[in-house]
């Protein structure tokens, strides 16, 4: 799901093979952050998608050198083991849907506030109020998922318009990034961020 357009490399994030810190000299400190990141399921997609396109089309799962938000948290699932127990609805709604131990957050500041406590691992969905989540009932139109570096701090991996494809960024960056943007909605009254532990069964 298109989040914003114009893709942009933040302080906090970074695009490309978390394993060769010179594949661009613009993000070499960028990259060192990225590799703090001690998931190898996560490692593992990210060295494989990290350098596709942001995919322009809903249900871009890695074709064509695109994939979108839902495309890049499922072969993280598929990686894991844990896709088969996910539902045919594989859209950013149907992995928090098909998530356990589902938690929501009416604002971004109450999410702040438990930001240190989110486990490794954790799908992560938003609701910005973007079209495509007209017709879903809670108006979850962005995924990506959590996971817990080295350095004990929270990154986001996702793959959003607005970082031109697959990015790991600090998740307090994220969050203040999109709330400055004024992007999270609440318009269907679920709340706008939505957490929820990998389902294996």
């Amino acid at each position: 799901m298109p989040l914003v357009s114009n893709p942009q490399t933040t302080s906090g994030s970074t695009r490309g093979n978390l394993q060769n810190p010179n594949s661009n000299p613009k993000t070499v400190k960028n990259n060192r952050e990225a590799k703090m990141i001690n998931n190898d399921a996560i490692q593992n997609v990210y060295n494989k998608y990290g350098d596709f396109s942001y995919g322009s089309k809903a249900g871009s799962k890695g074709e064509n050198g695109e994939i979108d938000c839902s495309g890049l948290v499922c072969k993280i699932l598929d990686e894991k083991g844990a896709i088969n127990a996910y539902s045919a609805d594989k859209s950013s709604q149907g992995l928090w849907m098909g998530s356990t131990n589902k938690k929501t957050y009416d604002d971004a500041a109450s999410f702040k506030q438990k930001i240190n406590n989110i486990p490794d691992e954790t799908i992560i969905a938003f609701s910005t109020g973007n079209s495509l989540s007209d017709n879903r009932k809670y108006g979850i139109d962005h995924v990506g998922i959590v996971t817990v570096g080295e350095n004990g701090k929270r990154y986001i991996v996702e793959s959003a318009s607005s970082k031109g494809g697959p990015s790991v960024t600090l998740l307090s960056e994220r969050i203040n990034e999109l709330e400055k943007k004024n992007l999270f909605s609440n318009r269907k009254g679920y709340g706008v961020i939505f957490t929820g532990e990998i389902n294996y069964k």
